[in-house]
């Protein structure tokens, strides 16, 4: 897995840690939502959440009372996600870790979690690893961010991020791999720099909310304008 040397730059920096926030938890608030919705109650079951960052979610899991091992590739990550837990007194194993040679025994957990870290991974590996360590009957989520999103220029052109030089999962790509699949943001994500422009995030939620139902009404019935979604939500049971 590549890229934790500038990873450790931005979970080191505040201003930095909050723009990643913004992006994968704030502006993709209703997909985020929706892959709580999939993991149901998880009261007691053991949640390998891949890729913690602030560890904002690894805090969220806990809360919802799973039993919490969170892993990143970056010690900034690692340092910051511990601080947080300590800070507000909860509790989780938290360790540098490689997605794609995680050392976990097999099927140690019920649910693997992947918040756009598959664009920064080699994807087979990491997904074949996160079955491996997943029990039968257990559950694979991952959120990320689509290759042929229709707003990737301009905002992909002249984002700071793509100095990881990340490769996008297609859409494609999630069918081969037999995910089941939801699409989410379209024509709204043009609207994106609302984000930016407004420094209360509820408005601007607000504001992108607005395109949200005919989003998911073309989502819904036109299908091939999913292939040009902001985000992909899949969930691979493992049998």
């Amino acid at each position: 897995m590549k890229d934790h040397r500038f990873w450790d730059q931005a979970w080191s920096s505040s201003r930095k840690r909050d723009d990643v926030e913004l992006i994968d938890l704030i502006m993709h608030k209703t997909a985020v939502d929706f892959t709580y919705q999939l993991l149901g109650n998880i009261k007691g079951k053991k949640l390998l959440e891949i890729g913690c960052g602030s560890g904002a979610q690894t805090i969220e899991f806990i809360k919802r009372g799973a039993l919490v091992t969170a892993i990143d590739i970056s010690e900034e990550s690692v340092i910051t996600t511990k601080d947080f837990l300590k800070q507000n007194k909860l509790k989780a194993l938290v360790k540098t870790a490689d997605a794609e040679r995680m050392g976990f025994p097999d099927e140690s957990f019920d649910i693997v979690y992947i918040n756009c870290v598959l664009m920064h991974a080699d994807q087979d590996k990491t997904i074949t690893e996160s079955l491996r360590v997943l029990k039968k009957g257990g559950l694979l989520v991952f959120k990320e961010t689509l290759k042929d999103w229709i707003a990737a220029f301009p905002y992909r052109t002249f984002s700071p991020y793509m100095e990881t030089k990340p490769h996008y999962m297609a859409l494609n790509k999630v069918k081969l791999l037999k995910a089941k699949h939801h699409e989410f943001y379209l024509l709204g994500s043009f609207f994106a720099f609302l984000f930016y422009l407004f420094k209360n995030k509820k408005t601007a939620q607000e504001i992108f909310s607005l395109f949200e139902l005919l989003d998911n009404f073309l989502l819904k019935y036109i299908s091939f304008l999913r292939a040009v979604a902001l985000v992909t939500v899949g969930t691979i049971k493992k049998i």
